[in-house]
């Protein structure tokens, strides 16, 4: 599944089936590919849908992260039309689409868990990664947000950089943690 299009259009190919598909009135332009038959749908996609989509595209190859996998769990932060972000491990061959936001960052199994059965950051790997990479008073507001669903705790996130010394943006993890407060409705 590939996302093209602001409209959040969603092409999906197909191997051949064990019978025969009926003619499309207006077949793609790879329904011609030997062995493939291939259909466009035009749907509109809510963010679960994007995400869905973006998870299906993933292939186990990563993990859907940042805002995205915040909203997912229950955290209200999305921005909304933005690019679903996805993080994936530098070594994946991945390349940002228009309706994608590529991050290359280490990815342990133990950061990811299954969301309705596509790849999400778990929630305090998700905290982490808010935190270190918006600006800091977005950061700030996405990690309340995280707090005040209960996704996490300050605990969890001075936990995750006691376990992680070397990346970048440590710095403004601090900064965001002292700055956010679960209750501030931020």
């Amino acid at each position: 599944v590939v996302l093209a299009g602001s409209a959040g259009t969603a092409f999906a190919s197909s191997p051949p089936a064990s019978r025969p598909r009926p003619a499309l009135a207006d077949p793609h332009p790879c329904a011609g590919q030997a062995g493939y038959t291939c259909s466009t749908l035009t749907v509109p996609l809510d963010h679960r849908g994007r995400c869905l989509a973006a998870g299906l595209f993933l292939r186990g190859r990563g993990a859907i992260s940042g805002r995205d996998a915040a909203a997912l769990w229950g955290a209200d932060v999305l921005v909304r039309g933005a690019p679903v972000e996805i993080t994936v491990p530098k070594t994946a061959r991945v390349r940002s689409a228009g309706e994608l936001a590529v991050i290359r960052s280490p990815l342990p199994a133990g950061d990811v868990a299954s969301w309705a059965g596509i790849p999400v950051t778990t929630p305090g790997r998700t905290a982490f990664d808010v935190a270190r990479r918006l600006p800091l008073a977005e950061a700030v507001v996405a990690v309340d947000a995280m707090l005040a669903a209960r996704l996490v705790t300050p605990a969890d996130l001075v936990a995750s950089s006691a376990r992680r010394p070397r990346w970048p943006g440590l710095g403004r993890l601090r900064k965001v943690l002292l700055l956010c407060d679960a209750g501030a409705g931020s």
